[in-house]
């Protein structure tokens, strides 16, 4: 017998920074799967009228995050840096950056979810370089 082995790819669009619902959702559920918190999400959705109400009986997907159009100077690590995230915590967000060289990155407007450590020790870092 011959064993026939195809391969067939699929292009998929994903909204960055937007969580879809499932039943029962819950702020308090999702926060831990992003390395935030209940609070940060519900001042991400400012449509979520009271945050113990049901979700998906509000709405279809929520802001896990802030989406960044990055600047021409801007690099993964610089932005890590300002917005006080680790850089791993930006990979786990925006998948297309893994592997990317600093080059490529810089190379065309890019999308990127952030979703900044609002309860940072340290003060974010402004590595723009025009300042």
């Amino acid at each position: 017998e011959t064993e026939i082995c195809t391969e067939t790819c699929f292009p998929v669009s994903v909204a960055r920074c937007r969580w879809s619902l499932v039943a029962e959702d819950s702020f308090v559920e999702i926060a831990p799967r992003f390395q935030t918190n209940w609070l940060q999400l519900w001042y991400l959705n400012p449509g979520v009228g009271h945050p113990d109400f049901a979700l998906r009986s509000a709405m279809e997907a929520i802001n896990i995050g802030r989406v960044y159009t990055a600047r021409w100077d801007d690099t993964v690590d610089g932005l890590a840096a300002r917005f006080g995230v680790p850089r791993q915590r930006l990979m786990d967000l925006n998948a297309d950056l893994i592997g990317m060289s600093d080059e490529d990155f810089m190379a065309q407007e890019r999308m990127v979810c952030i979703i900044p450590d609002s309860c940072s020790i340290e003060p974010p870092s402004n590595s723009g370089k025009n300042q």
